[in-house]
């Protein structure tokens, strides 16, 4: 899961309604505990307990999650993988808007998909960011080009494209033989006029 450094998410796990809930996380990399046996609050009365770990993440790090009620434990592996707050886009700033995620540890394999509508969201992001760069005129010039009629002048020794109405002139180009002769007949090259 990747979050900005200043997002947090909330982790989730299944206990009786009015349980007390404790929440540790050891962070893997150095099994050091970063949350020590923090009380945890039930959403309304459905049983469903939620921390929100709000720590900075600036490159991928893996954690151990353990709620506990006293008598049962639910664990889980948080992996988040840090970013930038920004995307630079041609000099110009472009804000990331990556939403966060739930962690449910009675069902670890959740997170799978998870990954996959982050990562979807992300890669739309990142698309738009470069879509946003497109000179869509040109984009219309070769959709009109490769929609329309071509057609050798023979006179001319040109090659004339046409709109896809097939009669606007949209480009012409001198066609020339390998020795650089127009010619329409052995084209070797295009040069347009």
């Amino acid at each position: 899961m990747r979050f900005s450094k200043d997002e947090n998410t909330y982790i989730l796990a299944e206990f009786t309604t009015g349980d007390v809930v404790a929440i540790d996380i050891y962070r893997l990399s150095d099994d050091v505990k970063v949350v020590d046996g923090v009380i945890v609050s039930e959403i309304s009365s459905t049983g469903t307990f939620k921390y929100l770990f709000n720590i900075t993440v600036t490159e991928k790090t893996e954690f151990l999650l353990i709620m506990n009620n006293g008598t049962t434990d639910k664990r889980g592996k948080l992996v988040l993988g840090g970013y930038p707050d920004t995307i630079l886009n041609d000099g110009d700033q472009v804000k990331s808007t990556v939403s966060g995620i739930q962690v449910d540890l009675d069902n670890p394999d959740q997170y799978k998909a998870d990954i996959s509508a982050l990562s979807l969201e992300s890669t739309t992001s990142a698309i738009k960011v470069n879509t946003d760069t497109i000179n869509w005129a040109d984009v219309e010039f070769i959709k009109e080009i490769e929609g329309g009629r071509w057609q050798i002048d023979k006179d001319n020794n040109q090659m004339v494209f046409y709109k896809s109405d097939n009669s606007t002139e949209l480009a012409r180009f001198n066609l020339l033989n390998e020795y650089g002769v127009a010619d329409f007949e052995n084209i070797f090259d295009r040069r347009r006029v």
